[in-house]
């Protein structure tokens, strides 16, 4: 087998070397081919001007190769095309490899997408990566998360942020930035009037970095889709938040707060806000502490709200209750298209009211995931038998939940699609087709 991967790599080096213009893309993620190997890559590329994909991931790369890649995407001796190159999983490229893509960034004028998720990254790799996207008018996203990156880094991107006019997207998940580091972000945001997407997803930044954040992005007009979860902003956070939504001057079209504590009172505070506000379209609320109250304000809110299409309430604490109230909103409501109720106790009762409502009076849900709830078998088979034969419903996730394997039906073919929980779930969230919410989509 080492012998065979080692030919087809051999052949690929070829192929790149040659420009032959079938190889668009070197998919190499996953098959471990070193420094060296990566190496001869970098050889290759620089008698081609065809490939415009260089996928790395998890390939045991480390700033040794990163040198001679950043040495050909840099050289303006060199036409390479490269749009898209990902380094994902490479831990061993650390702020060394950091400094070095910066110093590429500097000259290449072509590079769009940039992943260095996973990398090794601390503040000394990333402030010079923010330095040289100051001056960078190609690169369009930016990923970099599961690093190490602390406050000062966020510094440092709040100065990239005023600078940078091009900038679409940013992704910081799973890093360590404070309240403190999400003030600063929250005053480049301020400035800021081309980036369109966030991913905050699992830091620190509390109670104090929500309330930043919704200030900043009040004065920022581009702003479009925010994650935030696992950030324990509780309460008083999704107050804040609520607080810009209401105002209706926020640009957001789609909020992520999942596991980030909201109990009933948090939930009614955004419910109250989305009565008024018009651009929201996707609500994340997954793994919070959402009560059959909380559920109650939110049915109120989707029998007025004329602009929400997805809603995410799965893994909180909404039984039969609440599960009534929000089956009962949908038969006023004409937006929605998207429900997740998954993981939480609703039971038969629900299931024969979603049943019943989307039979007969609402024709816009496409979309409903109830996997892992108290619903019986049999008010599960009842309901998808239904849907199947006369509801505007299109994808059906029932099942036991995350633990086991669910059954994700196709309602429109009226048979089992064959996804696992996990790939329906990605179906679901993927309405944005933004990489930057790997990993951030279970914390939306």
């Amino acid at each position: 087998e080492m012998g065979q991967e080692a030919g087809k790599l051999k052949v690929l080096h070829d192929s790149v070397k040659r420009n032959d213009e079938n190889v668009r893309s070197v998919k190499l993620s996953g098959k471990k081919v070193g420094d060296k190997n990566v190496v001869k890559l970098a050889q290759a590329l620089r008698h081609n001007d065809t490939v415009e994909v260089v996928e790395l991931e998890e390939c045991e790369l480390s700033h040794v190769g990163v040198v001679h890649l950043c040495d050909t995407l840099c050289s303006v001796m060199i036409s390479t095309n490269i749009r898209r190159l990902v380094l994902d999983g490479n831990p061993k490229i650390g702020s060394e490899g950091g400094r070095l893509v910066a110093d590429m960034l500097k000259n290449n004028s072509h590079l769009e997408e940039l992943h260095l998720n996973e990398c090794g990254l601390t503040d000394l790799g990333l402030v010079p990566i923010a330095f040289a996207l100051q001056d960078n008018t190609a690169l369009l996203s930016l990923e970099v998360g599961r690093n190490s990156l602390k406050d000062e880094a966020a510094q440092y991107l709040c100065e990239m942020l005023k600078a940078n006019n091009t900038l679409e997207g940013l992704s910081l998940f799973q890093n360590r930035i404070t309240e403190e580091g999400a003030k600063s972000l929250a005053e480049g945001l301020s400035a800021n009037h081309c980036l369109n997407w966030l991913g905050l997803g699992n830091n620190f930044i509390g109670v104090e970095g929500a309330w930043a954040l919704s200030d900043g992005i009040r004065l920022n007009r581009s702003l479009q889709w925010l994650a935030l979860g696992g950030n324990s902003i509780g309460d008083r956070g999704a107050t804040h938040i609520a607080t810009l939504l209401s105002s209706n001057q926020s640009p957001l079209l789609s909020l992520g707060l999942g596991s980030n504590s909201i109990t009933n009172d948090g939930a009614s505070s955004l419910a109250q806000s989305l009565q008024h506000n018009t651009r929201l379209a996707s609500l994340g609320l997954q793994e919070n502490h959402i009560g059959p109250d909380g559920a109650m304000v939110m049915a109120d809110m989707l029998r007025v709200n004329r602009t929400l299409r997805t809603l995410m309430l799965s893994g909180n604490q909404i039984d039969d209750q609440g599960g009534l109230q929000l089956a009962s909103s949908l038969s006023t409501n004409s937006t929605l298209e998207t429900l997740h109720l998954a993981n939480n106790p609703v039971a038969d009762d629900t299931a024969s009211a979603l049943t019943d409502v989307l039979c007969a009076d609402n024709h816009t849900l496409s979309k409903l995931d109830v996997r892992g709830t108290a619903m019986s078998r049999g008010a599960e088979r009842k309901l998808q038998a239904a849907l199947q034969r006369q509801s505007k419903v299109t994808q059906l996730a029932v099942g036991p939940g995350e633990k086991g394997r669910s059954t994700a039906v196709d309602v429109r073919d009226g048979g089992v699609s064959g996804q696992s929980a996990a790939a329906l779930r990605q179906g679901l969230r993927q309405k944005h087709s933004l990489s930057a919410i790997a990993g951030g989509l279970d914390l939306y």
